[in-house]
């Protein structure tokens, strides 16, 4: 008779940190990008200079200036003995808004095809990084006389939360989709 046995139970854990004074994040969506497949695993994503030369090289696209959220749900399976479900993967679902709606327009239009992109975010102090492509969903809806911004979804999966990075010096300050 064999018997199951969960894994990951007995890994080591981190210390959790509790501080009088807690570093807090906003939680706000100030830029996102995406990067190529295959390009993702930054040896530093704190450096600046990896950012600059992934940007150059057009293996990296980013927007400065965009404002969003991101979603964050849990996909549940069925569990063993007694526990009843665990989690199985996260579910990311990334949406903003960019400006300069006819200067982008080319890229944007381009990209909504491609599927070989993995997508990160910038909050008020961190970048977050994908491990998965996702496909990037653009819309241009028009809604009365409100200025027309581009909309951009990405929806992929993680098997964990996306571990925060401190946000690079200069990397995503200021201006527009910035490529070569």
């Amino acid at each position: 008779m064999s018997s199951y046995t969960p894994t990951n139970c007995d890994d080591d854990l981190v210390d959790n940190v509790n501080s009088a004074c807690p570093v807090r994040e906003n939680g706000d969506v100030n830029a996102m990008g995406y990067i190529k497949k295959g390009y993702e695993a930054l040896i530093d994503p704190t450096d600046p200079t990896e950012w600059e030369t992934l940007f150059c090289d057009r293996n990296a696209y980013r927007f400065n200036f965009a404002r969003g959220t991101v979603a964050l749900s849990e996909n549940l399976v069925d569990g063993f003995g007694g526990l009843e479900q665990e989690v199985e993967s996260y579910t990311y679902t990334l949406s903003v808004e960019v400006q300069d709606y006819k200067a982008n327009a080319d890229h944007l239009i381009g990209i909504s095809k491609q599927k070989n992109w993995v997508p990160f975010y910038v909050t008020e102090g961190c970048v977050h990084i994908g491990t998965k492509s996702s496909p990037i969903i653009v819309k241009n809806d028009v809604a009365g006389k409100q200025e027309i911004n581009w909309s951009i979804t990405c929806i992929w999966k993680e098997l964990v939360p996306l571990k925060p990075y401190d946000r690079p010096v200069g990397t995503f300050s200021g201006g527009k989709l910035i490529a070569p």
